[in-house]
């Protein structure tokens, strides 16, 4: 439909129906497009209300999406810690390229290791990066350089203040499904002890930019070493999937956000697949995928009791990262007006 058409096609539809009940539900790319039909149009598509209510929309629409994002080569050591970092939405086709952080991957014959952590802050209503960097001193421990924090918004990486806890040994690093933020929290499993048993569950508050620390499930606890675990968000509310080595899993859920007490065993289950399951996480859904056998995902709906393999991982992937996202029109605001880092289209 040409651009004159499509315009006197809908010039009598009320200015609500056409946000609230048409665009709204129309793919992000679609959206994006038909901003410069009219600058009416791009005014009402690019404002910040419309792109959080058209958010939502996707949220809680009955599709989901996942991407599998994995590596064949190792770090090179020249570069820095990143080597290369964007922020990606898949449903603009964009990049926006973060700007270096100047912190080198090898300092004093030292490799240094970073965690990355990515989420919204409501209190300022930004998306914002975290950067965890440290090295280990062999014996004596680990030293932590600044924490930085990058905003979409100020298109820039800032050092805060605030330390990272002491007590922390390491991190529990698994292949992960990306999406453990919640209300404006971050969230880290990490080892309280040089033997690696012990866990606890640190939370990064992106508003206040401050951590505190979450206690694992007693019964999590008590298993020590013989199960593997993963964060992520089931229903809105903060959980802990536990796998054993015998391939039974839990699913615990905190019922009240930051209240250790709360803690529920929500899901048991046996079994799935023989052998050993290697959990990753959940999806917007409230799935669980998991990794089996040689190399094998799969995603478990305990609802239906649905069980689906996905495919086998190559064995020359290194690295493995799983996230999901939703059709989106985040940053395209920036896109447009804003200079965050470097925007490219892909």
């Amino acid at each position: 439909m040409k651009k004159s058409c499509l315009t006197a096609t809908m010039v009598n539809i009320p200015d609500d129906v056409l946000r609230n009940n048409i665009f709204i539900r129309l793919p992000a790319k679609q959206v994006a497009r038909m901003r410069s039909l009219s600058k009416t149009w791009n005014h009402v598509l690019s404002d910040p209300s419309f792109i959080k209510s058209h958010l939502h929309h996707s949220i809680h629409k009955t599709t989901t999406i996942k991407l599998m994002i994995f590596s064949n080569t190792e770090p090179n050591p020249t570069d820095n810690v990143e080597c290369f970092l964007n922020l990606w939405n898949p449903s603009l086709s964009a990049l926006i390229v973060l700007p270096n952080s100047n912190i080198p991957f090898v300092l004093d014959g030292r490799c240094n290791q970073s965690v990355f952590r990515f989420g919204y802050d409501p209190k300022t209503d930004d998306y914002k990066v975290v950067m965890l960097t440290y090295v280990h001193k062999n014996q004596e421990g680990i030293e932590w350089h600044p924490i930085k924090v990058y905003s979409v918004q100020k298109g820039y990486w800032e050092s805060i203040s605030e330390k990272f806890s002491a007590h922390i040994t390491g991190f529990y690093c698994v292949n992960e499904v990306s999406g453990d933020g919640h209300d404006g929290h971050v969230h880290m499993l990490c080892y309280l002890d040089a033997s690696s048993i012990s866990q606890t569950i640190i939370a990064f508050d992106l508003g206040d930019e401050t951590f505190s620390e979450i206690s694992l499930p007693d019964p999590i606890q008590r298993y020590n070493n013989s199960q593997t675990n993963v964060l992520g968000v089931l229903f809105e509310k903060l959980c802990v999937m536990s796998c054993m080595s015998q391939g039974d899993c839990e699913v615990w859920v905190m019922e009240e956000y930051g209240v250790t007490t709360s803690w529920v065993k929500r899901l048991v289950f046996t079994q799935l697949f023989t052998g050993h399951n290697i959990p990753l996480g959940f999806t917007l859904r409230g799935e669980l995928i998991f990794e089996f056998g040689d190399r094998h995902l799969a995603l478990y709906d305990s609802n239906g009791d649905i069980l689906k393999v996905l495919k086998t991982i190559e064995k020359e992937v290194i690295y493995l990262k799983i996230v999901q996202y939703v059709d989106s029109l985040v940053w395209v605001a920036h896109l447009v007006g804003n200079s965050c880092g470097s925007t490219q289209t892909v």
